[in-house]
């Protein structure tokens, strides 16, 4: 069966399509058919794809453009960039918002959502700026044992820095784990070493929620 062919295949009402896409830009993205006869409306994308829960890596986006990719009428949108480079990275997780009556809305229900993979990026509640790992109602846990304690922290932040993962986690206890993961391109040491520890840390925040009972979803490139 073509790929097409599994895009226009018909899903049941209890069924969940996961779909993941490095796009190597948003805009980018656009300029290929079919996309490039879509306006740049990611509705009539994920329309196209039918599809419930989208994950894309490598947006390329900027934060003034953040909202036109995040305003996507019938989903959720949680979206993670770099904190410095510009024009780079970025990852992005839509889910789709059933109503009341359809009977996967309860279990489509985000519960939490999350920026990189270590909990130590923060959220300004107040005026106060809250760590993941710190607060329950904020992180959706498994933080243990990760290779970081809060004497890394910088080490830490360094890692979630460029805006590679983002998560969701939903009532029906799945965690989706959206990653764009580092490649080392230049074949340099530092650029390994940063490579390995990411690796290394995601999948034992992965570990550490399947021993919480949530079933991880790892998604991206």
């Amino acid at each position: 069966m073509t790929g097409k062919a599994l895009i226009e295949k018909e899903k049941g009402n209890g069924t969940v399509r996961f779909l993941t896409f490095n796009v190597n830009g948003i805009r980018t993205f656009f300029h290929y058919h079919p996309f490039s006869g879509m306006n740049q409306s990611l509705t009539d994308v994920f329309d196209y794809f039918k599809a419930d829960i989208v994950t894309f890596q490598e947006l390329k986006t900027d934060r003034q453009s953040m909202a036109k990719w995040g305003k996507v009428p019938g989903f959720f949108s949680f979206i993670s960039i770099p904190q410095l480079k510009k024009g780079y990275s970025g990852v992005g997780c839509w889910v789709r918002i059933y109503p009341e009556e359809h009977p996967l809305h309860d279990a489509m229900h985000v519960l939490k959502a999350e920026e990189g993979i270590t909990g130590m990026l923060t959220v300004k509640i107040g005026k106060m700026n809250v760590r993941y790992r710190d607060d329950p109602n904020l992180g959706i846990g498994g933080y243990d044992s990760l290779g970081i304690g809060d004497t890394d922290e910088r080490e830490g932040l360094k890692l979630d820095s460029e805006g590679r993962c983002v998560m969701i986690e939903l009532a029906c206890n799945i965690v989706v784990v959206n990653v764009y993961c580092p490649a080392n391109s230049t074949l340099s040491e530092e650029g390994q070493s940063f490579r390995i520890k990411f690796l290394g840390v995601l999948f034992k925040r992965i570990r550490n929620l399947d021993k919480m009972v949530k079933k991880g979803v790892l998604m991206g490139d």
